[in-house]
């Protein structure tokens, strides 16, 4: 992969990270900043730009954001509260204008994608898929090593996929993904023990907690189910999980072993000729930084 030296940008609910990318496709620089919510997409990205530490030798910036992103890098869906100033905005115009440098933008769960098919565990494959299990449950889908995008560049946002529930069909993300752990565990304690992050109910079922470990369990079921029907739909060479949680030993040796439960049960206890491989991703915390500015110098 050959970089010019770009700037990319990690926009996210809680943080906006930056990150220098040298011709190497080394990071030489690491920053981040609070996300604060604005009133107006100026002021936001006033904010965004007044923060860059220096832009001398920059040729190109690339921006990763939640949400639905076109081709045309205009922001389609509002993904997190503390980010709505951004809906309905250009991202690349927003910034050209305050940078008068080339800039483009890729939904966060496809950058984590394209940084692992082009630098990771996905390079090489014909076909590979990418879950990434954060506040809810993204991803990406990618031939070679270009991202699948559809008709509308919504393929891979494996978040808004439908789960059937009892009187009601819920975004799989809501079920798979961190907040989704923290609602189930809530539910099934008194109000003075309720969590607030997913990292505290995985630490009590570890530790041996009864109540952590059926709802970690149960949330380890509804991953493996998901997984089920991506290699089901795609059966890719490669399914790699990211996120955070990704990064914990027995969560991945965990899901996977669950995995092969449920399709051994599913196929007829014949699954011998199912392939694809499930792994954790390669790149962690700068997985959306270096996939910005993979997008940023195609």
């Amino acid at each position: 992969m050959n970089f010019e030296k770009t700037l990319a940008i990690d926009i996210g609910g809680t943080f906006i990270k930056f990150g220098v990318v040298e011709e190497s496709g080394e990071i030489s620089e690491h920053y981040k900043i609070p996300t604060l919510k604005f009133d107006s997409a100026k002021q936001f990205y006033d904010y965004v730009c007044d923060n860059i530490h220096d832009l001398k030798g920059i040729k190109r910036i690339g921006v990763s954001a939640p949400g639905l992103i076109d081709r045309e890098f205009n922001v389609r869906s509002s993904a997190a509260p503390s980010l709505a100033a951004i809906y309905n905005t250009n991202i690349s115009k927003e910034m050209e204008k305050r940078t008068q440098i080339y800039t483009t933008a890729l939904n966060d769960g496809k950058a984590a994608g394209l940084c692992e098919v082009n630098l990771g565990k996905g390079k090489g494959t014909n076909l590979s898929a990418y879950l990434i299990i954060g506040t809810g449950g993204g991803g990406c889908i990618c031939l070679g090593n270009k991202i699948l995008g559809g008709a509308d560049n919504f393929a891979g946002e494996f978040h808004f996929m439908a789960y059937p529930s009892d009187d009601e069909v819920v975004k799989v993300g809501r079920t798979i993904g961190m907040m989704g752990l923290v609602n189930s565990y809530n539910e099934n304690v008194d109000e003075t023990e309720r969590a607030t992050l997913g990292e505290e109910i995985t630490r009590k079922a570890l530790q041996g907690d009864e109540t952590a470990k059926r709802v970690v369990d149960q949330w380890i079921h509804k991953i493996a189910i998901q997984c089920l029907n991506l290699i089901v739909v795609l059966n890719p060479d490669i399914l790699c999980i990211g996120g955070g949680i990704s990064e914990e030993g027995w969560f991945i040796e965990q899901v996977k072993e669950e995995y092969a439960c449920i399709s051994y049960e599913h196929f007829n206890r014949n699954t011998p000729f199912l392939t694809t491989v499930i792994d954790r991703c390669q790149y962690r915390n700068d997985a959306n930084l270096l996939g910005a500015a993979i997008k940023a110098n195609e």
